[in-house]
């Protein structure tokens, strides 16, 4: 798996974060943190804002992105 290590008070920046994520290699679980730390508020628009350019950077080298509910074959939750 592949740690964003977005989850702290202060987030990495967003090349950084893009850089270390898109070392992805086919099976890892990449790990991304959506804002709700009640014990560490901060804000995630880094992390908001990195997905995209990630999600093309994998693509671009051929990773097909699937969310955890899917690959696990459970049901999604809110």
């Amino acid at each position: 798996s592949r740690k964003a290590r977005d989850g702290g008070a202060k987030p990495p920046k967003k090349t950084k974060l893009i850089k270390r994520l898109a070392k992805a290699r086919d099976g890892d679980i990449l790990l991304l943190h959506d804002g709700h730390e009640p014990d560490r508020p901060a804000s995630r628009r880094i992390t908001a804002e990195a997905v995209v350019p990630l999600v093309n950077r994998l693509r671009d080298r051929g990773l097909q992105l699937v969310r955890l509910d899917e690959l696990l074959d459970l049901p999604g939750y809110q």
